[in-house]
């Protein structure tokens, strides 16, 4: 009996232990999970950083800062250095979008001056100058890096983003290209900005006058019918002409409106070498036009046009003319023309017959082109594109 119950007494006690020993190991087993999970958000926060960490940098300014005129048109329009850290390890490439969002009041739209796509994620510096990428086009159609040139203070943006793959497009990519084909594929994005206003612009909040004709000269006042005159002109303004634009009452070998652009410039200077087609009185005007918009007062001229001059009807071709368009059963000299407005569609007057030409006005031109001499001609470019 005795021995019974003694051993009942080590059957318990040896449970009690065991059962002690089991809660003693519990708290060690209970700590690793607890280690395990604290670590997880580290890794995952370690690994998510770089995407929301990504930045764009440049040692030439600072951001909302100034941009040197180094890197402008005004300067040696290049390229600033610039500076990226924070990029994903699964980001697959990088691109970098530079444009002119306040551009709109000028040129009607947010202009581009440096479109680059596929750059390699481990780059981590791009140098001043340094061709990096694929490049896309800009506003005015190059592949290269524009400068910023605007007629008063500008903002420009400087985008980076990083992606999860290669765009699959062709060199010369438009900036809207490469916006479309990045959607759905950004795994962050950062923004550089910079501005730059020259010393041609109008200090801020000062009122911006119109360009202003300084000087004008008519030479001759009474040209013959068909006879080149010539109208000089110097205009100033202190954001730049953008051009000079002329109108006629009466038409002219080069058309009857016309444009000259003056790229800018704070003084603008040039000879317009005109001829007109009728004979009698005839005005023709002139203005001049800022990077604003503004007009200049306009500038007119009064012209006597008197009949052809002799040397103008002597010249053997004449006869030649007078019988090509009989053969081309074009107009008979009998009924022949005194003006283009006696001809048909794209035919100007000569000697008295209606002969073929490519233009006889601007709208007969299409694209970035103007009517010249009876020819459809490109027309000059500014900062902001074509001025036709």
């Amino acid at each position: 009996m005795k021995l019974s119950v003694l051993l009942v007494i080590v059957a318990v006690a040896g449970v009690v232990a065991i059962s002690g020993c089991t809660q003693q190991g519990l708290p060690s087993a209970t700590t690793s999970p607890t280690t395990t999970s604290s670590s997880t958000p580290k890794q995952t926060t370690t690994t998510s950083s770089p995407v929301a960490g990504l930045s764009l940098t440049s040692s030439a300014f600072s951001h909302n800062g100034n941009i040197p005129i180094k890197y402008t048109c005004d300067g040696q329009d290049t390229s600033p250095p610039l500076k990226i850290s924070g990029v994903s390890s699964a980001a697959k490439s990088l691109v970098l979008l530079v444009d002119d969002p306040d551009a709109v009041s000028v040129a009607g739209k947010v202009w581009d001056h440096w479109v680059v796509f596929n750059i390699d994620p481990s780059v981590r510096e791009i140098g001043e100058n340094q061709n990096i990428g694929t490049l896309g086009s800009t506003s005015s159609q190059s592949k290269k890096y524009e400068g910023p040139c605007p007629p008063a203070q500008h903002s420009y943006s400087f985008r980076l983003y990083a992606l999860d793959k290669t765009l699959d497009l062709q060199e010369g990519a438009t900036k809207s290209q490469v916006e479309s084909a990045i959607q759905g594929s950004i795994l962050a994005q950062t923004e550089l900005i910079g501005k730059y206003a020259p010393e041609r612009a109008a200090p801020t909040g000062s009122y911006d006058s119109p360009p202003s004709i300084s000087s004008s000269k008519l030479s001759p006042s009474n040209p013959g019918v068909n006879e080149t005159f010539t109208i000089e002109l110097t205009v100033q303004d202190d954001q730049g002409v953008r051009e000079l634009t002329w109108a006629s009452t009466k038409p002219l070998l080069q058309g009857q409106t016309g444009y000259f652009d003056c790229s800018l410039q704070k003084t603008c200077t040039t000879k317009l070498e005109l001829a007109a087609l009728e004979q009698g009185e005839q005005k023709v005007t002139v203005y001049a036009a800022d990077s604003s918009g503004q007009k200049s007062p306009e500038s007119p001229f009064n012209l006597n046009v008197g009949p052809p001059r002799a040397k103008s009807t002597t010249p053997t071709t004449s006869p030649t003319s007078t019988t090509s368009p009989i053969s081309s059963v074009t107009t008979a000299p009998a009924e022949g023309c005194n003006s283009n407005s006696d001809c048909d569609y794209k035919q100007r007057c000569s000697a008295g017959s209606c002969i073929d030409v490519d233009c006889t006005t601007d709208s007969q031109c299409s694209g970035c082109k103007r009517c010249s001499s009876y020819s459809c001609v490109s027309c000059g470019k500014g900062p902001y594109g074509c001025y036709c």
